[in-house]
């Protein structure tokens, strides 16, 4: 009995200098929890909840710290230390960058209030990068972002897979899906790392602007400003492009994204550039079309109209690119023009695509036609690729271990698209031949291939339509379009789906009647002839995921030169 009570003492004095051991973390949290409290009863338009938040973080990190610190000197286990200093580690690296990230912001804006009252209608002057000095690179596409967001991914991610990789040893195979996340960690690794070596070997580019701002019906001109020789393999790559950015869903399921309303992409021959004592300067012209729409100037960065300017250019080692925000109105103004030293825009070269252009847009020309594939899409092809065969073994092993049905639905869905992704991208090559007075589209597919018959005469025209975007660089398909005229009886090889929908239509009506000529169907008989008659032949896809408008341009022209025999 009195071993027991003195067994009961110990473990008594014991759990007590455990908790007296991390007494300082408890503390430091209690505090910060009344702080957190307030910031969100009380937010205000001053940023302060944010600042809290991000102080929170930052303090609940360096409590992390230190309790993993105390937990390796006691003798607990020491990956689950590792795993709690590497979570602390990069909340406080999170919680330190977004705190001067949004104090940064917020010094922005009170200048930009500043700005407004002094010039009330030019907005173009709102912002002091576009008082006419060097704007430096757009920093949404930096990689500063990215390591926090890599930092806060993996803090979470890494210590949920060593938890669960010991539960898998014990025989709790169904956890393994929790290896995706971790997975996806070390790929926006790789890519900050990769962003932060391009920032390394080439500095940070500056842009120049002749004039500002871009103007509506206009140009843009200026030079960038390169610290680092640059020695390119290729021609450069200068876009230009109009860009809505919305937000949709709110709290964790907030997303942003960019849709290219207009772009204009120009190549700039390599002995365009300009060495300079210290480093490159790569001259700017482009035009911008009267149509499109002025930079919007609002509080909410997330929900506006921007222009943003890139560059790109093949150099040996890690390419060069950046990108910049640009402000475009409608002055009313006369369009301003270029200065001497920057060429006009008959110099940019303009001639027709080479054979290594085509090959850089999944392209081959061939004696009787063009022939589409995916290669140029190396990365995409390999990532899903890969996530294909993880997800399939993922859902061949959750089956077997008798996981829950819905976690075998949720997978098994992930599971099946990304396979179609990948057989999209890795099988559906598209081939077009001209045969005679027909045109054959041929789709490549993992067990036979589909084949389209078009009458080569009834090709109207060949059109770019957006296919799919990742960040600004737009991806476009081909389409075959046919002329005018459908029938309003038998179905033709390729026709859209409109032309089915409004011959079922017709056909409705045909019975109400009780006729059996399409001409004797009444006033709605009538008006969906004149529909079928205002309706392409045919809608046929030729090429998918070109990339960018001009190149997409460029393959259609020559695609259309080749149907008509020129």
């Amino acid at each position: 009995m009195r071993r027991g009570r003195r067994s009961l003492r110990d473990g008594r004095e014991a759990g007590w200098e455990n908790r007296a051991a991390f007494q300082p973390e408890t503390d430091l949290l209690a505090r910060a929890a009344p702080l957190a409290f307030a910031a969100v009863a009380k937010p205000n338009s001053s940023g302060g909840c944010g600042f809290v938040f991000c102080a929170i973080f930052a303090l609940a990190g360096g409590a992390l710290l230190v309790a993993a610190a105390r937990g390796y000197r006691s003798g607990q286990d020491w990956r689950a230390m590792l795993g709690m200093g590497g979570t602390g580690l990069a909340f406080v690296a999170v919680g330190t960058g977004l705190g001067v990230a949004m104090r940064r912001g917020a010094l922005r804006q009170r200048d930009e209030a500043r700005r407004r009252e002094q010039f009330p209608g030019e907005p173009w002057k709102w912002r002091a990068a576009w008082d006419g000095r060097p704007s430096g690179p757009d920093r949404s596409q930096g990689a500063a972002m990215l390591w926090l967001f890599t930092l806060f991914w993996n803090a979470i991610s890494i210590p949920a897979a060593i938890g669960a990789a010991q539960k898998i040893a014990q025989g709790q195979k169904m956890l393994l899906f929790v290896a995706i996340f971790p997975a996806i960690g070390l790929l926006l690794l790789a890519q900050a790392i990769y962003l932060t070596i391009r920032a390394r070997k080439y500095g940070r580019a500056m842009f120049v602007p002749v004039a500002l701002p871009g103007e509506i019906g206009g140009t843009l001109g200026g030079v960038i400003q390169v610290p680092a020789q640059i020695v390119p393999e290729d021609d450069a790559r200068l876009a230009l492009r109009c860009i809505r950015r919305g937000a949709s869903g709110s709290g964790d399921s907030r997303t942003v994204h960019e849709n290219v309303l207009w772009e204009k992409e120009v190549r700039l021959a390599r002995e365009k550039w300009r060495s300079a004592a210290n480093g490159t300067e790569i001259p700017v012209l482009l035009p911008i079309a009267a149509t499109c729409q002025p930079t919007e100037m609002t509080n909410d960065n997330d929900n506006r109209v921007l222009w943003r300017l890139a560059v790109s250019a093949k150099t040996p080692g890690v390419d060069f690119a950046a990108s910049f925000e640009v402000p475009v109105f409608a002055t009313g103004r006369a369009p301003q023009l270029a200065a001497a030293d920057v060429p006009p825009l008959e110099e940019y070269r303009a001639e027709p695509l080479r054979e290594v252009d085509l090959a850089a847009a999944g392209v081959r020309r061939e004696a009787d036609g063009f022939v589409f594939t995916s290669k140029h899409l190396g990365g995409l092809r390999a990532a899903f690729g890969l996530a294909a065969l993880l997800l399939t073994a993922l859902e061949i092993v959750l089956v077997r271990g008798d996981a829950p049905w819905v976690l075998l639905i949720v997978f098994g869905m992930f599971a099946g698209l990304a396979l179609l992704m990948a057989h999209d991208l890795w099988a559906g090559d598209l081939a077009v031949r001209v045969m005679g007075d027909e045109v054959v589209v041929r789709k490549s597919r993992l067990f036979g291939a589909k084949e389209t018959r078009v009458r080569r005469a009834e090709v109207a025209e060949v059109r770019p339509v957006n296919a799919m975007s990742v960040g600004d660089r737009q991806f476009f398909r081909l389409n075959l379009i046919g002329t005018r005229g459908i029938d309003p009886i038998a179905a033709a090889p390729g026709e859209p789906f409109a032309a089915r929908k409004l011959r079922f239509q017709l056909r409705q009506a045909m019975k109400e009647l009780g006729v059996t000529a399409p001409e004797n169907a009444g006033g709605r008989g009538a008006e969906i002839l004149a529909q079928l008659q205002a309706t392409p032949k045919f809608e046929v896809m030729i090429a998918r995921n070109v990339p960018g408008l001009a190149t997409a341009e460029a393959v259609a022209v020559q695609v259309r030169a080749a149907i008509r025999g020129q």
